[in-house]
């Protein structure tokens, strides 16, 4: 059977999300806006202009998990697999490396620590997906099997315990940076999909959205309420969310035909993220950017973070590609092994519950 091809215009909404992570990423830790929070933080100049574009740029996690939720996960354990292997593989890698560099010292304990990058929680947003991953099988289910009423007061439900208690009162989910603003979004997604709903003009709803995050966190600024400008970027603000949303029907309306290149590079976009903000990796950003702050004008300066993110993506994306090869190789050696084979039956044979003798 032929392998179904991914459209290209979701494969390029998901690379433009990596980048617009990327980019957050650069004036958040680069450009200190992260920062802001504090009552010491000084404003410039250049405060207000990195607050309009972080408003745009902070959507890329809501929207991956808005991706997620749209298309539905379906569980695969290769899948699972392959991801905590990505994230052992960087891990251990980068921390070899730091070593070999004479960036940190050797320790047991440190190595030790480095196999475990998902219970260390390394990557925090690789943590609260894989979490999202065990528990959708569990919300796809649940779409199937609850009344389209019901379903609707308890999504309403969720989206007020997300959007207002937690985001206005740091109730249940403090940030948004985690699992149960992980599955709000992921059932959004799952609802819109499934009852053929759509958000009209999403251009003109994404830019009043970040238009309204943008003026609020300016706003709280301005007055020195900087603990209530910096809650505007947190995940669970439902104007993120709204963006985030808008922005998928935007790239989903395309009418984009299947492009290799494109579809090529979408599945290095998890490496991309593991890859640039990795913690070592995370600062050595933030020395470059502050580098070329202090070396070049402002106007030749952000020539050179757009040129920084494309080329962020670009090596990281084509370091994970000799990734996925070598995986693929060894992937497919290790499977054509007859005890690897006869470990397989066994464990589905044991979930199936008949006893092997």
């Amino acid at each position: 059977m032929k392998k179904k091809l991914r459209k290209s215009n979701i494969e390029l909404l998901r690379i433009t999300l990596i980048m617009m992570i990327i980019s957050h990423h650069i004036i958040v830790h680069g450009l200190g806006l992260r920062y802001m929070s504090s009552p010491n933080f000084e404003v410039e100049n250049s405060t207000y202009l990195k607050i309009i574009l972080n408003s745009l740029f902070v959507v890329g996690v809501n929207g991956f998990v808005f991706i997620s939720g749209y298309f539905g996960i379906n569980f695969n354990v290769k899948r699972i697999i392959s991801i905590l292997v990505q994230a052992f593989f960087y891990s251990v890698t980068f921390y070899l490396i730091a070593f070999v560099t004479n960036q940190i010292e050797f320790s047991k304990a440190s190595f030790w620590e480095s196999f475990f990058p998902i219970s260390n929680n390394v990557w925090w947003f690789i943590t609260t997906y894989i979490g999202l991953y065990f528990i959708a099988p569990f919300l796809n289910a649940g779409m199937k099997n609850i009344a389209k009423t019901e379903l609707f007061y308890v999504l309403v439900g969720l989206l007020i315990l997300n959007c207002f208690s937690s985001f206005y009162w740091g109730g249940i989910s403090k940030n948004g940076y985690d699992l149960f603003n992980f599955i709000c979004i992921y059932l959004v997604g799952r609802y819109m999909k499934v009852n053929d709903l759509k958000i009209l003009k999403p251009k003109l709803i994404l830019l009043l959205s970040s238009t309204v995050v943008s003026v609020l966190a300016t706003s709280f600024l301005y007055f020195n309420y900087h603990e209530y400008a910096w809650q505007q970027f947190h995940y669970n603000n439902p104007f993120l969310i709204l963006s985030a949303i808008s922005l998928f029907f935007i790239f989903h309306d395309l009418d984009l035909k299947y492009n290799k290149y494109i579809n090529l590079f979408a599945q290095t976009v998890l490496g991309v993220y593991m890859i640039h903000d990795y913690p070592r990796n995370r600062r050595l950003l933030i020395e470059l950017v502050h580098s070329l702050r202090d070396n070049f004008d402002t106007s030749l300066f952000i020539l050179l973070l757009i040129l920084l993110v494309v080329l962020i993506f670009l090596i990281c994306g084509i370091i994970d590609l000799f990734r996925l090869c070598i995986f693929s190789f060894v992937s497919n050696k290790i499977s054509n092994l007859s005890i690897i084979r006869e470990l397989t039956r066994r464990i589905k044979a044991f979930a199936d519950g008949r006893f092997i003798k």
